[in-house]
């Protein structure tokens, strides 16, 4: 599976006033959203692009793991080789 990650940042909040125009504010806030399902919440912008930086490592560390499969099957026919051998 390759995982997307995407750092929502650029929040704003919105304040109305008189005569109906809106005031934009940058928050200093931002959010991480991964399609493995990641959702940081609204965290600051430093703290955002921190999580995104672990996480893209953490699944890349995942992701060059050896396959022991491998070495599990191997083990398992040699101990099933060595009993039928023992029982002659």
């Amino acid at each position: 599976m390759v995982e997307h990650t995407t750092v929502i940042h650029g929040i704003t909040r919105a304040t109305t006033h008189r005569g109906g125009w809106v005031e934009h504010e940058p928050t200093g806030r931002a959010v991480v959203h991964c399609t493995c399902g990641l959702d940081s919440g609204t965290v600051t912008e430093t703290q955002a692009v921190q999580i995104a930086d672990d996480h893209r490592r953490t699944a890349a560390e995942a992701r060059s793991a050896p396959d022991k499969r491998g070495y599990v099957f191997l083990g398992t026919a040699t101990a099933a080789s060595v009993a039928i051998w023992l029982r002659r």
